[in-house]
């Protein structure tokens, strides 16, 4: 009789545990649940932003300020290219005279030494 109490005693004891568990599950599933019944609001919410944001006007571009902006920015760059050419070609006429007055001056060493 004393082996089947222990017996029974130990299966009441699992019986206590397994409740413990599943308690513990209906905890989590009724958080779940909460969470999930929330959907609905979330999804409302969702949808009345969208409406919002469809509801406001769309900006209008004026289309026109920007071709007379880009085409003054042409303008500029194309003056500031021309200013680039014309620093290129002084940068050469400077080189070249730079050649010359370095061929002249040694022609002048030359000469001085020659003279001595």
């Amino acid at each position: 009789l004393r082996e089947e109490v222990d017996r029974l005693k130990g299966e009441v004891a699992e019986a206590h545990a397994t409740v413990s568990s599943l308690r513990g599950e209906v905890a989590t599933l009724t958080e779940a649940l909460k969470e999930h019944e929330k959907c609905p609001d979330v999804l409302r919410n969702v949808r009345q932003e969208l409406a919002d944001v469809l509801a406001k006007p769309v900006p209008v571009v004026d289309h026109s300020s920007c071709e007379a902006e880009y085409a003054k920015l042409q303008s500029c760059l194309e003056g500031a290219m021309s200013e680039v050419r014309h620093a290129e070609q002084e940068r050469k006429a400077l080189e070249t005279e730079h050649e010359v007055l370095r061929d002249r001056y040694t022609s002048l060493l030359t000469d001085q030494e020659s003279m001595e």
